[in-house]
């Protein structure tokens, strides 16, 4: 009796580890299952929803002298929300080169922030003329100087906002006592936040631009540039740190999402109350410049000279410039 008891005390004891182990592994596949399930959700979602999105833009594209200002509301969310979207998606764009490589130069990904930083700063500046000398939003006892007050006003608001969320999202860290890991794991958290957050600011950019009729696919077109190095940002951080590439495809659309999101209730809002138009305007435009100048431009002057920067800059600024001129003097031609 005694060694069978043994006998099997020694049996549980062997056998205790090993069902534990076992028990772990399945619980490692079960939650790896999950995990692709909800991955391929949302793929087919993304998909869903960009398809439909360029559905819609193509149909309005086929309607001769379309203005949004003039449609019913539903097909004006739809307009909205569809340009936001297409724009966000651009981000994807970034990570495309990590398909076929591991690592990018620093010199092509600071390239890539200054044409970002030249087109963003030339959009910011239509942004703001578009402020001063919008005829909607001006009645007989408003004059371009107190349209001109109050896209100043935005343009504080704007840089404000910027300064806020990077005092609230704070530091990322990197004293000795943190672990590598840990450090890691808050960069990626840090920025990723950052870029969401600035992704708000730039949706209402995109949502009040669409009070004057063409200016609004201007702006996400410019967006939609800007995301792309935005998108390299977030692979360049994701990839080498082991993120698979379909968890990074997620969140370079997740880092964009709230453009269209913010987009749609910055248009309804402007569009109820156009006399804040001049104001939604300057926010737009200080919170772009600000994040052209003091991060993208910074960014690109870390890896090529101060020269090079600002040379790429200024051709990326006056090549938008000229765009917006001639998108200009297209809608004037129309009208």
């Amino acid at each position: 009796m005694l060694d069978d008891g043994s006998c099997r005390i020694c049996v549980e004891q062997v056998d205790a580890p090993e069902t534990a182990l076992l028990s772990k592994g399945e619980e490692r596949q079960g939650s790896s299952k999950r995990l692709y399930v909800l991955q391929g959700g949302c793929l087919v979602l993304i998909a869903f929803v960009t398809a439909h999105a360029l559905w819609f833009l193509h149909g309005t594209s086929k309607k001769p002298g379309y203005n949004i200002l003039e449609e019913p509301e539903w097909q004006a969310i739809q307009m909205v929300w569809s340009t936001g979207w297409i724009a966000a998606m651009a981000s994807v764009f970034g990570m495309l080169p990590f398909l076929f490589v591991s690592t990018l130069n620093e010199k092509v990904v600071a390239s890539s922030n200054a044409v970002a930083a030249g087109v963003m700063i030339a959009t910011s500046i239509g942004l703001a003329a578009e402020g001063v000398f919008d005829k909607e939003s001006q009645t007989d006892q408003t004059s371009p100087f107190s349209s001109c007050v109050a896209v100043i006003v935005g343009c504080y608001l704007g840089i404000g906002f910027i300064k806020l969320s990077e005092y609230v999202l704070g530091d990322v860290g990197t004293g000795d006592k943190v672990s590598v890991d840990v450090r890691d794991v808050r960069r990626v958290l840090v920025v990723m936040t950052a870029m969401t957050v600035h992704a708000f600011s730039e949706g209402c950019g995109i949502g009040v631009s669409f009070h004057s009729n063409n200016l609004g696919s201007l702006v996400a077109l410019t967006l939609a540039v800007h995301n792309v190095p935005e998108g390299l940002a977030v692979s360049i951080l994701l990839v080498p740190r082991g993120y698979s590439k379909v968890s990074t495809f997620l969140w370079c659309v997740f880092s964009s999402f709230p453009q269209p999101l913010m987009a749609v209730p910055a248009f309804l809002f402007v569009r109820q109350f156009s006399c804040v138009a001049p104001i939604g305007y300057g926010f737009a435009a200080g919170a772009m410049g600000h994040v052209a100048i003091y991060e993208l431009l910074e960014e690109a002057q870390e890896s090529l000279s101060h020269v090079k920067s600002y040379a790429i800059t200024a051709i990326a600024m006056l090549c938008m410039c000229l765009i917006q001129i001639f998108a200009r003097q297209e809608l004037m031609y129309d009208e």
